[in-house]
């Protein structure tokens, strides 16, 4: 299923981009998009870790909702998950505003992770 929804209110988007087939150009794309995203959900999307980062970390202070469902056949293959771990640390450090839901539904997340998320 495609499903592509904006809500535009004050400069507070919501993404909804599941189950699209986004991979590297169309991160790439969404990285450049303006920084005022209040959520993003990339749910069931086969995104490469490192643009994945890159796009976590480009969303802009104003980011509140993160859902990241079902990315497992990339968390789980990867031996290294630490672009997306660093993004989320960086998402949920001091100096931007709370994020206040993250989804990371049926993905392989190891406790290492979740500890350097907490």
């Amino acid at each position: 299923a495609i499903c592509a929804v904006v809500f535009e209110r004050r400069c507070r988007a919501g993404l909804l981009i599941r189950n699209v087939g986004c991979t590297g150009k169309g991160c790439k794309a969404l990285a450049k998009g303006p920084g005022c995203l209040s959520s993003l959900d990339l749910g069931s999307n086969p995104t490469p870790l490192s643009l994945l980062g890159d796009l976590i970390k480009a969303t802009g202070p104003r980011l509140r909702e993160l859902s990241l469902p079902q990315m497992a056949p990339h968390l789980s293959r990867s031996t290294s998950k630490e672009p997306v771990v660093q993004a989320l640390t960086g998402v949920l450090a001091g100096g931007r505003a709370p994020l206040r839901a993250l989804n990371l539904a049926s993905n392989d997340v190891q406790d290492a992770t979740l500890r350097a998320l907490a």
